[in-house]
């Protein structure tokens, strides 16, 4: 993956500086199965004004809930975005809609 990594990789970098998307509803931090993503990938990117334009309490300090609607609009607004929103929503895609099959949400871990 170009942007995303998994919690190993997470793990092996030392850091903590990153977003969280995990399975479900909010149930620890840093689990095996959740991908993460760099706060500096976030920033640069404006994700903080995408998301918040679907999810009125997105909390980028805290935990927020995303629904399969609410994903799919944040999908769409994407691709209408900048280049790189496109590229990581796009990438965190399969693992979105594979969420979905088993959870009816799942969960973003902010800062």
């Amino acid at each position: 993956m170009q942007y995303l990594e998994t919690e190993a990789q997470r793990r092996a970098s030392r850091s903590t500086c990153y977003i969280e998307f995990q399975r479900g509803r909010f149930h620890g931090c840093w689990l095996e199965d959740s991908l993460c993503l760099h706060q500096s990938l976030w920033t640069k990117n404006h994700l903080s004004a995408l998301f918040g334009r679907v999810l009125p309490d997105f909390d980028f300090y805290g935990v927020t809930l995303v629904t399969p609607a609410q994903w799919e609009e944040l999908h769409r607004l994407a691709q209408e975005g900048s280049p790189g929103q496109k590229a990581i929503l796009d990438e965190l895609s399969p693992w979105a809609e594979d969420c979905f099959r088993e959870q009816e949400v799942f969960t973003i871990i902010g800062m």
